[in-house]
């Protein structure tokens, strides 16, 4: 089936957030009634926002609007069905004054008029923005209480190393959670905002994303496999009132129970993706639409771009960490945290005196504040990360690194022992590019009755690995 009507989703807000929650409570699972399968072409457009406020919020409006149409323009001369702008995308990042934030708001209709603000595509559609993403809702909870299968984001993301930047959330709560996200993020490196994409965690099929802080506004389009799903309530009988643990999450993912004592895995469907296209668009001076080479650099009028790159850096100083060892032949080494969370990693690390690199495992549970300091989440990860020496404190400063250091060191596995069913898995390099999931394998069961055994297998050598993560949500431990 093929959708054509071109559907257009920007969050108009400067702080919108729609959490929900995912609750405690015995587990249910969904089997799906699979409808014969979509194909549909997808639009993200990263912006740089016009911000100039000398002449008002109505004049920034304007501008970025004007913008917006012609790349809605472009996103429909290529085919595509829906296009994702991001956050403050319309509006500007820029408020001083409350006067401010009311020049660049406008009144929503009465809900009970009925008013649509938006047309969809066939698919099993949600919306979510920013760091709803790392919360139960809305995402999280609708697509495993609802069986959604296609996630729309509009964000402001701020990258975080080791673990948090850009492509390696869209990407691990992705494939974590078996279904598609298409994300539009605002363009601001200096800021530490940056990265969008097309991720196909439905079909396990390549990411298509941009990543480069001298890329300017950039669109993408590219094709995606999805399905339509009516969530056919099954109780699994993993847990009970009387086994679900305190705070454990009691719900399923997008799945198919074999057992009653398996995890329930979300499912993927096996399908051959068409070739898609990836490229940037940029619309010319007469309304035309002028293609540009993949990875070229296209800017919206009169933006600067900017070679500056913020990061910020979670302070690794609270996980169990320890150096992993070099020596001959394949080891294994294991470090828990907190005597609930457990870690291990398969390896080789040869001697050699041209490789002066360090990898450290770590282990974490309990809070960990994200966002600067923005909010508390209760997170369990496990992981292995590229240091500059065997100090915690220096792992993934890639500021100070300056080239990529080619390594010796082979990753082959990483496991962990959760508490939650809640698990993303990432492979990134000193590149800051993600390792392409055909490379590597991500799987969950149940080894006990309150412990989820997930593993990460990479099966190709990586010379520039900066990190090999398990990063799991506890929803309801959060503060």
């Amino acid at each position: 089936m093929r959708v054509n009507t071109l559907s257009l989703f920007a969050i108009l807000g400067m702080a919108l957030t729609t959490r929900g929650n995912v609750h405690s409570k015995p587990v249910e699972t969904f089997d799906y009634a699979i409808e014969e399968g979509i194909v549909y072409r997808a639009a993200v457009l990263e912006y740089r926002a016009y911000d100039d406020m000398a002449e008002g919020g109505l004049a920034v409006l304007r501008e970025n609007a004007r913008v917006f149409v012609e790349y809605a323009e472009a996103a429909k001369q290529q085919g595509a069905d829906i296009l994702v702008f991001p956050e403050y995308g319309l509006t500007g990042s820029t408020a001083d004054t409350l006067g401010d934030v009311m020049s660049k708001t406008q009144a929503l209709p009465d809900p009970g008029a009925g008013t649509v603000l938006c047309n969809s595509t066939d698919t099993s559609d949600a919306i979510e923005v920013c760091f709803d993403i790392l919360y139960g809702g809305p995402g999280t909870s609708n697509v495993v209480e609802r069986g959604v299968t296609d996630v729309i984001m509009s964000s402001y993301w701020v990258d975080e190393l080791p673990f948090l930047t850009a492509p390696q959330m869209w990407q691990s709560w992705s494939e974590g959670l078996a279904v598609n996200l298409v994300v539009a993020n605002f363009h601001s490196p200096e800021d530490g905002a940056l990265g969008s994409g097309i991720f196909r965690g439905l079909t396990s099929q390549e990411s298509l994303y941009t990543y480069d802080p001298n890329g300017g506004t950039k669109l993408l389009v590219g094709e995606v496999v999805s399905r339509g799903a009516t969530p056919l309530r099954t109780s699994t009988g993993r847990y009970d009132d009387a086994t679900t643990p305190e705070g454990t999450t009691g719900v399923g993912s997008d799945v198919t129970v074999n057992q009653s004592s398996s995890q329930a895995v979300p499912v993927r469907e096996e399908v051959a993706l068409g070739v898609h296209q990836e490229a940037s668009w940029i619309p010319t001076d007469d309304g035309d639409v002028e293609a540009e080479e993949r990875n070229a650099q296209p800017e919206a009028e009169g933006r600067e771009i900017l070679t500056g790159w913020f990061f910020l850096h979670e302070d690794l100083g609270r996980y169990s960490n320890h150096a992993l060892e070099r020596g001959d032949g394949v080891m294994e080494r294991s470090l828990c945290h907190n005597d609930s969370l457990c870690c291990s990693v398969t390896y080789s690390f040869p001697a050699d005196p041209t490789d002066e690199s360090s990898f450290l495992l770590l282990a974490y549970s309990g809070v960990a504040e994200k966002g600067d300091g923005a909010y508390s989440l209760f997170t369990q990860v496990c992981a292995v990360v590229y240091c500059l020496n065997e100090n915690v404190t220096s792992c993934a400063r890639i500021e100070e690194n300056g080239a990529p250091q080619k390594t010796s060191f082979r990753a082959h596995n990483l496991t962990g022992d959760f508490d939650t069913p809640y698990i993303y898995p990432s492979v990134f390099t000193q590149e800051l590019e993600l390792v392409d999931i055909s490379l590597w394998d991500f799987e969950s069961s149940v080894s006990s009755e309150k412990m989820v055994t997930s593993t990460l297998v990479l099966h190709e050598e990586l010379d520039y690995l900066l990190s090999l993560r398990l990063f799991g949500r506890w929803f309801d431990r959060d503060p």
